[in-house]
């Protein structure tokens, strides 16, 4: 709906406001009323009209009742064509002015009563239509009511004077009227934008905000209110005692609010954190942190309603305890590494007459202990810059087979377990970095060594329709659900018994789902707790071939040297 300037005048047809419409109800109701009962009363006194009175009764009963229930039934729809309202806005008054000419001409002697009609036209004109068009239908009257006064015999006529004092008021009552008309359509407008902006907020909004009276019943909700409650209740929220509609617990000390909320009592409402910290109890037994808050608004009755925010702080809750867990795990594998450095350190200090092969097996420890360090350090740098958006990968055809028996046989090789290479035999070529599968398949290949208990570790690679799928399987541990769910995020590691025994920071994963997701790829994972894992990534097929006079091992040496000392595939001095 389009505003009105006051100064301009209102608007008329399809851009009435709601209270536009609601008057032009009520203007239709009036005119049907007034003219069924002028048609009632000329039939019932028929047989005493006569002459001009006979005329004029029959003019209302033929003429303007079916025209006022006309523009009744057209204007009353808020859903038809919007010409029918700007019918009714127009036709209504027009047809009064014309109806009071006609009374004017039969029926002088109620010239007040007919002055004070055609003033009330004017004024439903002026509240509806603009101002130019409110003045030509004063303009309009004022002629009809000079024709009329023109037709009678002088003994019937108005004074002039009268007259004149007649447009004057007319014109008065458009101006008043039409400003006072269009700061009330202002505020409507107004007030129907803020209306529909606080509907739309509430309705978009994550937190849940649930309104109870003072005695703690549940008024209404917004749709996340509804959901939070209904995960927890099953049934709808509207009119449940609040205490077992949200069953809050502060603590171990369960929230009543039958008599006063008592995050109310407590305080503001809220911390200045903007929330206090309670929980419920889902259904299936588990702990939902929420962040809760609460405001008292007061009615004009002088009741009290209290708004309750209610936030869902489980997965931030989660991921602080995670948070916390890879620190912890994080400063016990950097501890341990800088502690073995320390101490052959301090024991070559020590004892300066140590034998050589002492020394050297001294030496050599403190190099693969400062390997591992820089290993862990570089693989944490790299989780920022993937947190940051730092690293890029450079996509091009890749020959995965070629990649993967590299990788496997590598492995194989270095660690002494037992790799099963499970390849396709034609060549599968996928849009890829090299260097970031690589990295992938041997966070993954170590990530399976370590968990399968000795057991062997099985590589593939095969494709489908237009993807090429590399596969790592093992048949160790296993994780749960809940394990499974979480593998791939950030801060987030499995049990911590786990950790301790078998090391690590728990990144590692993190590292292998954002260089998949930067390849454009996916990464799924096909779990069950002491039956192993198998992690399947899946790469885009690339439509050119491989450019065989171009060796892979050629490209930008220097470039992969440090991408790959980056994760720590390579350490700081090797060549």
């Amino acid at each position: 709906m389009n505003e009105a300037s006051p100064g301009r005048g209102p608007v008329t047809g399809s851009r009435l406001t709601e209270s536009d419409l609601t008057a032009l109800w009520a203007a239709g109701v009036t005119r049907v009323t007034v003219a069924g009962i002028t048609a009632a009363v000329g039939v019932a006194g028929a047989r005493w009209w006569e002459g001009d009175m006979a005329v004029f009764f029959l003019v209302a009963g033929v003429v303007w009742l079916p025209w006022a229930i006309y523009l009744l039934s057209v204007g009353s729809s808020r859903h038809g064509p919007s010409r029918h309202r700007r019918l009714a806005a127009y036709g209504g008054p027009i047809g009064d002015v014309i109806i009071v000419f006609a009374a004017q001409c039969l029926l002088p002697w109620a010239w007040g009563l007919l002055l004070l009609a055609d003033a009330l036209a004017v004024c439903l004109a002026a509240s509806m239509w603009r101002r130019r068009a409110a003045f030509l239908l004063v303009g309009f009257c004022v002629v009809v009511t000079t024709v009329a006064q023109a037709v009678l015999s002088p003994d019937d006529r108005v004074a002039v004077g009268l007259l004149v004092v007649f447009a004057l008021a007319l014109v008065g009552l458009v101006l008043v009227v039409g400003r006072i008309a269009g700061s009330h359509r202002l505020a409507a407008v107004s007030s129907h934008r803020f209306q529909k902006k606080a509907e739309t907020i509430l309705a978009r909004v994550a937190d849940g905000i649930v309104v109870t009276d003072g005695a703690g019943v549940v008024l209404e909700t917004n749709p996340a209110g509804e959901r939070l409650i209904g995960a927890g209740t099953g049934w709808p929220a509207i009119g449940m005692p609040c205490i077992r509609a949200l069953g809050l617990h502060d603590g171990e000390r369960p929230l009543d609010c039958r008599s006063g909320c008592p995050l109310l009592q407590d305080g503001d409402g809220g911390d200045a954190d903007g929330g206090r910290e309670v929980w419920r109890l889902l259904p299936d037994g588990r702990r939902q942190p929420l962040l809760a808050a609460a405001f008292a608004v007061s009615d004009e009755q002088g009741g009290v309603e209290v708004v309750h925010s209610l936030r869902d702080v489980t997965r931030l809750k989660e991921a602080d305890e995670a948070k916390t867990l890879f620190l912890a795990t994080a400063s016990h594998e950097l501890k341990t590494p800088v502690t073995v450095i320390a101490g052959f350190a301090e024991t070559i200090l020590r004892y300066p007459d140590m034998p050589s092969e002492r020394r050297a097996e001294a030496v050599e420890a403190i190099r693969r202990r400062a390997l591992e360090l820089s290993s862990i350090v570089d693989r944490l740098l790299l989780s920022s810059k993937i947190e940051g958006g730092r690293v890029n990968v450079d996509l091009h055809p890749v020959d995965v087979r070629a990649l993967v028996l590299e990788r496997g046989n590598a492995f194989q090789d270095a660690s002494g377990r037992h790799v099963v290479l499970q390849v396709a035999h034609q060549a599968l070529v996928a849009h890829a970095d090299p260097l970031a599968l690589r990295t992938i398949v041997d966070h993954l290949l170590d990530n399976a060594m370590k968990y399968s208990d000795g057991g062997p570790v099985v590589l593939g690679s095969r494709r489908t329709d237009d993807h090429v799928l590399v596969s790592v399987s093992d048949i160790g541990i296993g994780m749960d659900e809940e394990q499974a769910r979480h593998c791939f995020d950030k801060f987030w590691q499995a049990e911590s018994t786990d950790v301790r025994r078998f090391g690590g920071t728990g990144i590692g994963l993190y590292i292998v789902s954002s260089m998949v997701d930067a390849m454009g790829g996916t990464i799924t994972v096909e779990t069950a707790v002491g039956q192993g894992s198998t992690f399947t990534v899946s790469l885009p097929m690339a439509v050119e071939e491989i450019p065989f006079d171009e060796p892979e091992a050629e490209v930008d040496q220097s470039g992969i040297k440090d991408f790959m000392r980056q994760i720590g595939v390579l350490s700081r001095g090797a060549a």
